[in-house]
């Protein structure tokens, strides 16, 4: 009896588990960039797959796993057909997530998770890979001033602070560019710190906490290739 309640558990556990990496997992999902896509010359499907979040996509499928394995070692878990197992470990934890999800506990976990553990924030989480890329053409971070013309300083998701020309750029995004907004580049890398501009994309701060650089400078990032970049013509 203790055994099949502690087995239930562990069933239950998983499913609660998984339910919330699948509330982070709809929330990337959902702002995976899907709009910036036609604005991506060439390597579109790269663009799409780098974005991904596969580390949530292994956790679930993981948890979905010790759940089956654990329903299915239950006092009638014989009975069940895979078909019923699988059911209700992977879609009670896609089905909990979406409502978790829409409360908003899949952003405040990433957000949580980006502020606080170095590990999640540098290494598994995709857009930071995707969006400190200079050398594909794909920066993102916060502006924090304005210079002459059209220029202004950006302070780019490993701390450094570039330079970035937008004359040419399409601006698209909830509101004009201003200091302290973070946003997203689609360009050419120029010079050491600066890339120019095709596409920015200003970013609503409550889904870019992932865009804030952490405490000191890593990394220079490389130069664009010009493959990567796409400018809008005058």
């Amino acid at each position: 009896m203790l055994k099949n309640i502690a087995i239930w558990s562990v069933v239950a556990v998983s499913i609660f588990v998984g339910s919330l990496s699948s509330a982070v997992l709809i929330f990337m999902i959902r702002y995976n960039d899907w709009g910036l896509l036609p604005y991506v010359s060439g390597h579109k499907l790269r663009f799409l797959l780098t974005g991904l979040p596969y580390f949530w996509l292994l956790s679930i499928i993981l948890l979905a796993v010790v759940g089956f394995y654990n329903l299915k070692h239950t006092k009638k878990g014989y009975r069940y057909s895979v078909l019923i197992v699988v059911a209700v470990t992977v879609g009670g934890s896609i089905l909990l997530g979406a409502v978790f999800h829409s409360v908003g506990w899949g952003q405040a976990i990433d957000n949580k998770l980006s502020d606080s553990v170095p590990l999640y924030r540098d290494h598994l989480d995709p857009r930071r890979q995707l969006w400190n890329s200079a050398d594909r053409g794909f920066l993102a971070g916060t502006i924090i001033t304005f210079g002459s013309g059209q220029v202004f300083t950006l302070r780019s998701v490993d701390g450094l602070e570039w330079q970035v020309e937008y004359s040419r750029a399409r601006i698209i995004g909830p509101t004009e560019l201003e200091v302290d907004m973070p946003v997203k580049i689609i360009g050419k890398r120029q010079a050491e710190l600066m890339i120019q501009a095709a596409l920015i994309q200003a970013m609503l701060r409550p889904n870019s906490r992932w865009l804030m650089p952490p405490h000191g400078p890593m990394m220079m990032p490389g130069a664009c290739e010009s493959a990567a970049c796409s400018f809008p013509e005058n």
